[in-house]
């Protein structure tokens, strides 16, 4: 769940961090460039992703736990393995999506 929660928030705030910087270019009286403008639209796809990851994660998160609660009241509980290896596997790709923005590498979205 914190992992979830993280997510969301972080998720909005890099959503909003190209539009913030695309509005403090026009306060400048800067012209908004194509490059500007793909920040934002790359700013906000990533966040987006990031926010519908954490909505995932919670709803695993639930299904875990109930799953959890039954076999444990049927004293049948084995560990799940696939959840943990998921939500590494998708912060992995993630995490690596936000490192190439960062570093603005170009990312093919064509």
């Amino acid at each position: 769940m914190r992992t979830s929660i993280a997510l969301i928030g972080l998720g909005f705030v890099v959503s909003r961090f190209g539009l913030f910087l695309r509005t403090l270019n026009l306060g400048h009286g800067l012209s908004v460039t194509t490059q500007g403008s793909s920040y934002y639209s790359l700013s906000s796809l990533v966040g987006t992703i990031m926010v519908i990851l954490g909505i995932v994660f919670t709803a695993l998160a639930l299904k875990n736990y109930l799953d959890t609660y039954k076999s444990i009241l049927k004293d049948s509980y084995l560990p799940k393995h696939v959840y943990f290896y998921l939500i590494s596997i998708s912060l992995i790709i993630l995490g690596a999506i936000i490192v190439a923005y960062l570093l603005n590498i170009p990312l093919s979205m064509s």
